[in-house]
């Protein structure tokens, strides 16, 4: 039985279902189970996003037409990691196995501010996520956002993010959003700023996550002391990609319960 270290803040998100269901439900219907097992959880208190996630991915057990849980995931050369099966959002698939479709939308050099000097906005990858319909989005943006020449227009730091946020809930879509916290730099590099990273974006992220009602993935405080898998100081190596995987995994996993992955590790 293998365990996965949980660094992952968890927030209660409210959930409004209209009634009745099958008057405003769109895109694909439930499994059959799926939403009385919704309601029920409600009914008991449960008001987290795995109620959501019952309409959506979990039909009843034994059922062969269950179709995969979407991950998209975000981000700048940490995410693309070359696109080899090292990145680790490669290496998050292998870990949650066929029951998880996790794709890798990592474009080297990007910002998540509009005005920063490659902004993830203008790239292909931005509608290949937002057309891929994912369940869940982990956005990890921000490292060279920490760049002197980026960070001038820091004080829209805020509001991007929340746009980027609000472009994956456009219409009825709701999926699940993690917000994550950059990896620690070691090494400056092109600019790259540890000290702006962990004094005045981590922040501002934070208050995404409050007011968008978000998740949060730490990928920050959990390698601070890792260094040996930053052969750069910025981008990790195998080691320190399969790191970051097992973190992500283990915050996918506490808003998926009932998986046979999440089974397994408990």
């Amino acid at each position: 039985m293998r365990c996965f270290s949980l660094y992952l803040l968890v927030s209660l998100v409210p959930v409004c279902i209209p009634a009745p269901f099958a008057d405003h439900f769109e895109g694909p219907h439930p499994a059959p189970g799926a939403v009385s097992a919704a309601f029920h959880a409600m009914e008991n208190g449960d008001s987290s996003l795995t109620a959501r996630l019952h309409f959506n991915v979990m039909p009843n057990e034994g059922d062969s037409r269950k179709e995969p849980v979407r991950i998209a995931c975000v981000g700048n050369s940490i995410t693309h990691g070359g696109m080899g099966r090292d990145a680790w959002p490669q290496q998050l698939g292998s870990m949650l196995g066929e029951e998880f479709d996790v794709r890798n939308f990592g474009v080297g050099g990007c910002t998540l501010l509009k005005k920063g000097d490659f902004p993830y906005w203008n790239e292909p990858a931005l509608s290949g996520a937002t057309g891929f319909d994912p369940h869940i989005v982990i956005i990890l943006l921000g490292t060279n956002d920490s760049k002197p020449r980026n960070w001038i227009h820091g004080d829209a730091f805020f509001d991007d993010y929340m746009d980027l946020v609000g472009l994956f809930r456009r219409g009825d879509r709701n999926p699940v959003i993690f917000t994550a916290y950059p990896p620690p730099v070691f090494r400056m590099l092109a600019g790259i700023n540890h000290t702006i990273i962990r004094d005045e974006m981590i922040p501002v992220i934070d208050s995404v996550r409050t007011a968008a009602a978000t998740r949060l993935i730490d990928f920050f405080n959990p390698m601070l002391g890792e260094s040996r898998f930053f052969p750069d100081g910025v981008h990790p190596s195998a080691e320190g990609y399969a790191l970051m995987a097992r973190i992500a995994a283990g915050a996918v996993l506490e808003v998926m319960p009932g998986t046979a992955k999440e089974k397994e590790n408990h």
